[in-house]
C-alpha cells in the first residue's frame, strides 16, 4: 500500500512542464527497425520500477514507438527518455554489397540491423579508390580484400579488370601531355561528387611500361586502358 500511494505521490507532482519536456523535435539517431512501428505506442518514454523499496525512472529503449501528441494522433520514437518524432527510417542491407554510385573510397561501410547501426566490411573484390588528404586519389583502383583496398601495383591483369568494370568508366577519354611514361592507361576523376575511372588515349604521347615485355622493347602504348605493342590501338 505504501509503494502504491508513492507512486501516485510521483505522479501527481508532475507538471504540465515536467511531461513538456518528454517531448522534443531533437533529430534521432538514423538506425531504427522499421519492425519496431508495429508495437504499440507507449504513453511516455519511461517508466516506473521498483529497486527494494525505492521507486525508481527508466527509459525504454531508443526506437521505442510513442505517442508524440497528446490526443494519440502521431506517432514518434523513444530517444533518451524523450518522445521524437522522425521520418521513415532508411534502412541499409548489412550483406557487403556496395550500392552507391561511382567508387567505394572505403571498404567498410555503415548499415542498419534491428536498431543498431554497424559498421561492416564490403564483399571482397569490390572495386575500391583510396582518396588521401589532398582529395585526390592515391595510386590506382584496386579491389577491396577483407576490408582493406588491394592497391593497384598489386593486383593480377584479372583483378586490374575487377578494379575498372565498365559502369565505373565513365570518364571522357585523355591524352596524357606529360613527358613521363604511364604505369597505368587508367586515370580518375569525379563527377557529381563520386569518382570513377576513364583512359588515356591511344596516340604517340601516350607510352607505357608493359606487363609482358618484348625483349630489348619494355614500352607500348595504352589501349582502352590496356598496354599494347603499338598506338591507336592497331593489331600486330
Amino acid at each position: 500500500m505504501r509503494v502504491l500511494c508513492s507512486i501516485a505521490f510521483i505522479l501527481s507532482t508532475l507538471s504540465e512542464n515536467d511531461v513538456q519536456t518528454l517531448y522534443s523535435e531533437e533529430p534521432p539517431p538514423t538506425a531504427y527497425s522499421s519492425l519496431a512501428a508495429v508495437q504499440a505506442p507507449k504513453l511516455a518514454c519511461h517508466y516506473l520500477y521498483l529497486e527494494g523499496w525505492r521507486v525508481r525512472l527508466r527509459n525504454f529503449e531508443d526506437g521505442t514507438p510513442c505517442w508524440y501528441s497528446r490526443w494519440y494522433s502521431r506517432v514518434g520514437y523513444c530517444l533518451r527518455g524523450r518522445c521524437t518524432v522522425k521520418a521513415e527510417p532508411l534502412e541499409v542491407p548489412c550483406d557487403g554489397v556496395h550500392r552507391s554510385p561511382g567508387y567505394a573510397t572505403s571498404c567498410y561501410y555503415r548499415c542498419t540491423k534491428g536498431f543498431e547501426t554497424l559498421n561492416v566490411p564490403y564483399n571482397n573484390r569490390t572495386p575500391c579508390l583510396v582518396i588521401g588528404a589532398s582529395g585526390r586519389p592515391v595510386g590506382g583502383a584496386g579491389i577491396c580484400m577483407n576490408g582493406m583496398c588491394k592497391p593497384s601495383y598489386d593486383l593480377s591483369p584479372e583483378e586490374v579488370k575487377l578494379a575498372h568494370p565498365p559502369g565505373l568508366v565513365r570518364c571522357p577519354e585523355k591524352e596524357h601531355t606529360g613527358r613521363d611514361i604511364l604505369r597505368s592507361c587508367y586515370y580518375y576523376c569525379r563527377r557529381n561528387g563520386n569518382w570513377y575511372a576513364g583512359y588515356f588515349d591511344s596516340k604517340p604521347t601516350s607510352g607505357c611500361v608493359m606487363r609482358y615485355p618484348a625483349r630489348g622493347n619494355p614500352l607500348g602504348w595504352c589501349c582502352q586502358g590496356a598496354c599494347t605493342r603499338k598506338y591507336n590501338c592497331e593489331q600486330l
